[in-house]
């Protein structure tokens, strides 16, 4: 199976046997990513940047820096995630999104605020991140996020994991089919989340305060939009009054067997872990607070579709899955990693350790089990159909509709996006296992901003 990307981040499934590659064989070099640099990083003036959803090929290009000491230049978008009501409470804080000018695949998230500045490129060298909290004029750009991210490079997620030795290759109906069951793409379905922060995390990863806690929300989500947009035709909003969920110093966590204060000394469920006593808790908190939403919440009074706890304590997160709530470390590969859950996935990963395919390895594997050379984080094509497999069934029967509604979303708009006739060869070719290739794909019409992206399921040894 095969997916295609447009500029815009959306896709559309095509048939395995009507797409056709050009196979070239090229030898993949593995970088650390473990390389970290402070440099000097100028933002340039944004304020001409049509909207992302205009359809403009903006003409406002700006360049970011990379730890190898090179620059990406992005074309430049507006992309806000907060909504009018908030925005006029926190006015200095605004989001942008860039579509690669040398590679049209890769993607960057810019939020700037009077608190702080925070970047990521989303690209084939891997995510990058970029951020001057506490380093005044001094950026620090890094293929992790923070230091959390490298001390707890291989987070638990509380999602069971099958070990190796049961690889699933036969699917339920409607992943992995050679034609899709369901149409994707040809529309953007826009979804409000929820985000509680605990003191911990707003002390963690801002600078403490309310704004400065709602900064790095606001680019969270702009950065989970990224990888959203382009492969599942999702994207993430925040609720109007997202900064009464932010706690601080002044403003404690709310505590008690309601709460999110459990330590691994009180938390008596599972292994210790506090994300698995206050999982149950991210619902009734937010039902109480911000009112209805999440499972059970009828369309005409919903006012949140997604909710979430973020609290540096918990080693790794965990999910509903499927369903709309997950408990997470204030990092983007868990946050991505327990969504991918909500959307009904399992782990996954393709056979010979990892996802080969243009941006690198499945954010829902593990990265020691990503293969060499793909430090790239996007779903599987499992995931994504089987997102929407969960889409079309639960909303489409009686029995789960009501229960499911908030998947219809707060708002869902047409995309227009075209399908492209595309041409693969059937046979009288073969690769060696374990050896690096591309794909490059060619179309009718043609397009230069596709991505053409490929899994590997051939349990065979020998081609």
């Amino acid at each position: 199976m095969f997916i295609i990307n447009n500029e815009k981040g959306r896709f559309k499934m095509i048939r395995k046997n009507i797409i056709s590659f050009i196979l070239l064989i090229n030898f993949v070099i593995p970088h650390s990513n473990n390389h970290t640099v402070y440099t000097s990083f100028d933002i340039m003036d944004l304020s001409g940047c049509p909207s992302l959803k205009s359809g403009i090929i903006s003409n406002v290009v700006m360049s970011f820096p990379t730890p190898h000491g090179k620059t990406k230049s992005f074309h430049m978008y507006k992309s806000s995630v907060i909504p009018r009501e908030l925005s006029d409470k926190f006015s200095s804080i605004l989001t942008y999104t860039g579509v690669g000018v040398e590679f049209p695949s890769e993607r960057v998230s810019l939020t700037v605020s009077e608190s702080f500045v925070k970047a990521m490129i989303l690209s084939s060298e891997g995510n990058v991140f970029i951020s001057n909290l506490n380093q005044s004029d001094q950026f620090r750009v890094s293929f992790n996020e923070s230091d959390l991210a490298l001390e707890n490079n291989e987070f638990n997620c509380g999602n069971t994991i099958s070990s190796n030795s049961s690889i699933l290759r036969n699917f339920d109906s409607c992943i992995g089919e050679n034609e899709p069951c369901y149409t994707m793409g040809d529309k953007l379905i826009t979804y409000r989340i929820a985000m509680i922060m605990t003191t911990d995390a707003t002390n963690a990863v801002s600078d403490g305060t309310v704004q400065g806690g709602l900064t790095w929300i606001a680019s969270m989500v702009n950065q989970l939009n990224l990888l959203w947009r382009r492969e599942l035709g999702f994207e993430f909003v925040l609720i109007p009054n997202q900064d009464i969920l932010i706690f601080t110093d002044d403003n404690l966590t709310p505590g008690g067997d309601d709460g999110f204060t459990y330590t691994w000394d009180t938390c008596t469920q599972a292994d210790g872990d506090p994300k698995y006593c206050e999982l149950g808790n991210v619902e009734p908190y937010l039902d109480s607070v911000i009112g209805v939403g999440g499972l059970n919440a009828p369309s005409e009074s919903r006012l949140w579709e997604y909710g979430l706890v973020l609290n540096p304590i918990y080693n790794g997160g965990v999910a509903q899955a499927p369903g709309p709530i997950s408990a997470n470390n204030p990092d983007y590969a868990v946050l991505n990693h327990e969504l991918g859950h909500n959307l009904g996935s399992a782990h996954n990963i393709t056979i010979e350790g990892g996802y080969r395919c243009t941006l690198g390895g499945t954010i829902m594997g593990s990265r020691t089990r990503t293969s060499d050379g793909g430090i790239g984080d996007q779903y599987s094509l499992h995931t994504i159909e089987m997102g929407y497999k969960k889409y079309n069934e639960l909303l489409n029967n009686p029995i789960y509709s009501n229960t499911y509604s908030y998947l219809n979303g707060y708002t869902s708009i047409q995309s227009n996006n075209i399908i492209p006739e595309l041409n693969v060869p059937n046979s009288n070719f073969s690769i060696p296992k374990e050896t690096p290739f591309l794909l490059e794909g060619s179309s009718t019409p043609s397009n230069p901003n596709y991505l053409f992206s490929w899994e590997q399921n051939d349990p065979t040894s020998s081609i």
